[in-house]
């Protein structure tokens, strides 16, 4: 068993934990399937404390509630989910209430683990996320591209709160992106918001000129302070910031995350963004509207350049005419060829011989002038098929070999070593499609 496997190797403490719905201590062997993991993925433990915090004033501590969603890798019917959860149960409940676990059928084979609001200090004091994420590689978990990672804050998203969080979310568009590893189009606008930051020809057109001064300088200095956001669909519990809720805002953006450094900086950013909100909120002093301005607010210079070396890494890519445009499925983004070496998550293969295939089908519908819009669209139907049954998408490197899953349907794993990937397979890696917005 994988429980017994990690009491031996001093992973996991006692079978007493917190009940994750009650919070009463109980032996985890004497739990349910549904109490371990509740059928309802919008169940809320209504036994739940306020908050765990540091020796922290509890009125105005900042506190993140942290949703993580996996996809078990394996076949559709032979995923111990019990032990997932029970696993998740002993290594995170034995000081405190602190998870609750729910049954996720947004993604394929989905679990979602479900963190009690606790400020930073306290996320960072006493839970192991090191454990965790090593917890969830040897259940073999993982985070495919339809997973994502969610941050509530107790924020009470009002008028202005609103206001002040979409416009420095604008601002900081570039950096907010570059984490959300949200690569594919489709993705991008129903949980990065792109159709909304760039509906707008004000907005698009600063943006525009954000990236352009990013690229060029390593900074900008493009002003934001006209810019209003009162047509952002605040009812939209889906949009990157979620205002829905009546007393937290939730930044929703983020694909799924089993990476400690990733999400170290993921929460760290976030923290600063809400540092710089409450910052203008006591002092109403409002002096942040261009990109310069939040990076030396928030201390995210290093942020900054890893988008800086992006752009311009598109734009060698571009002059080079190695990046290229593809309209199906999830490769419906900008995307360029890599190697087996830099082949990493959410990276994408197919057999050289599909992929030459590929390329020829695509090269005969464009040269195909006489054909009706009805004929075009069924040929593109058949080849958005086609792609589907030949892409995988990568979910860990090995060096020596790669693992790999379908990317629709069935979650089971494929390894292929490192001479098949290179002798009979090629390799995709995308690029957020709104960073490059300057160029096309």
């Amino acid at each position: 068993m994988v429980i017994d496997a990690l009491i031996k190797g001093g992973l996991l403490m006692s079978d007493i934990i917190y009940h994750p719905m009650t919070g009463e201590k109980v032996n985890i062997n004497t739990l349910t399937s549904s109490e371990i993991r509740s059928p309802n993925r919008l169940y809320k433990p209504t036994s739940w404390r306020a908050f765990y915090a540091e020796n922290e004033d509890e009125n105005n501590a900042r506190l993140f509630g942290l949703e993580f969603e996996f996809n078990a890798l394996g076949g559709n019917y032979n995923i111990d989910f019990d032990t997932i959860g029970r696993t998740f149960l002993k290594a995170l409940n034995h000081h405190g209430q602190h998870v609750h676990i729910l049954e996720d059928h947004s993604v394929r084979n989905g679990i979602e683990v479900i963190f009690q609001p606790m400020s930073l200090a306290y996320l960072k004091e006493h839970i192991d996320f090191k454990l965790f994420f090593d917890l969830a590689k040897k259940l073999n978990l993982s985070t495919t591209h339809d997973t994502g990672f969610h941050i509530h804050v107790n924020i009470k998203p009002t008028l202005r709160e609103r206001n002040l969080i979409l416009r420095l979310f604008s601002l900081s568009y570039p950096l907010w992106l570059m984490l959300s590893e949200r690569k594919i189009i489709r993705l991008q606008n129903r949980y990065v918001s792109t159709e909304f930051f760039m509906m707008s020809d004000r907005i698009k057109r600063r943006h525009q000129k954000n990236l352009k001064k990013l690229l060029e300088t390593q900074s900008s200095h493009v002003s934001f302070q006209d810019l209003y956001f009162d047509n952002y669909d605040i009812k939209n519990r889906y949009n990157a910031i979620n205002f829905t809720n009546p007393k937290t805002t939730e930044f929703r953006l983020f694909g799924g995350t089993h990476d400690y450094v990733h999400f170290m900086r993921v929460i760290n950013f976030v923290h600063s963004f809400i540092n710089l909100i409450d910052e203008i909120s006591d002092t109403r002093i409002d002096n942040v509207f261009s990109l310069h301005d939040f990076v030396e607010r928030t201390q995210t210079h290093h942020l900054k350049e890893v988008t800086h070396k992006t752009l311009k890494k598109a734009e060698m890519l571009i002059r080079h005419n190695r990046l290229y445009y593809n309209h199906f499925y999830l490769l419906d983004t900008y995307w360029y060829e890599s190697t087996f070496k830099y082949a990493t998550l959410h990276d994408y293969i197919m057999s050289k011989k599909d992929y030459d295939d590929y390329q020829q089908m695509m090269s005969s519908l464009n040269t195909l002038t006489t054909l009706t819009e009805n004929q075009k669209l069924r040929i593109k139907d058949d080849i958005n098929d086609f792609l589907l049954g030949a892409t995988y998408e990568v979910i860990d490197n090995h060096h020596t070999y790669l693992d790999v899953v379908p990317v629709i349907h069935s979650t089971t794993k494929t390894s292929i070593s490192k001479s098949d990937i290179e002798k009979h397979y090629v390799v995709l890696r995308c690029i957020n499609s709104d960073l490059l917005n300057l160029f096309f």
